[in-house]
């Protein structure tokens, strides 16, 4: 699945307008709320909640 960065920038995590890879979905926390796991801009792996992104291809 690919997903843009539709939040404000912010670095190193992801810059707004960019694509990333999701390289998996998780559900967290108390309020079960939704996390793409992606490669960072500094190349590194991390989860990050998917209200920041905007779904562009399954």
């Amino acid at each position: 699945m690919k997903a843009k960065w539709i939040a404000e920038s912010d670095f190193p995590f992801g810059t707004q307008g960019k694509i990333y890879d999701v390289l998996d979905v998780a559900v967290k926390g108390p309020k079960k709320k939704k996390w793409y796991q992606i490669n960072t801009d500094m190349d590194e792996t991390y989860y990050v909640p998917a209200s920041y992104f905007e779904i562009i291809e399954e």
